[in-house]
C-alpha cells in the first residue's frame, strides 16, 4: 500500500513539474498573432495561455521598442536590388 501511495505521489509530482516546464509564453509567437489583427483575449483563447501573459508581452515588446521614429532629415534606405535610385 506504501509503494502504491509513493508511486501516486512521485506521479503527480512529475506532472506538475512538467507542467510548469511548459507553462512559459512565446512572447514571439503572441506578438506575430497580435499582427494578424487577433485581439487579446482571441490570442490567449487560441494559443490557451493567460490573458495576463498576452498583456505582458504587449508591454514588453513597446518597452523594446525605440521611443520616437527616425529623425525627419535622416537619409532614406537604399533602394533594393534591381531598383533604380531616382
Amino acid at each position: 500500500m506504501k509503494a502504491m501511495v509513493s508511486g501516486v505521489m512521485v506521479g503527480a509530482t512529475l506532472l506538475l513539474g512538467a507542467h510548469s516546464a511548459f507553462a512559459e509564453v512565446n512572447c514571439q509567437q503572441v506578438l506575430r498573432n497580435l499582427k494578424t489583427g487577433r485581439s487579446a483575449e482571441e490570442v490567449a483563447e487560441t494559443m490557451v495561455i493567460d490573458l495576463n501573459d498576452v498583456k505582458k508581452c504587449q508591454a514588453a515588446a513597446e518597452q523594446a521598442a525605440p521611443a520616437a521614429p527616425a529623425a525627419p532629415g535622416a537619409p532614406a534606405a537604399a533602394p533594393a536590388a534591381g531598383e533604380k535610385k531616382e
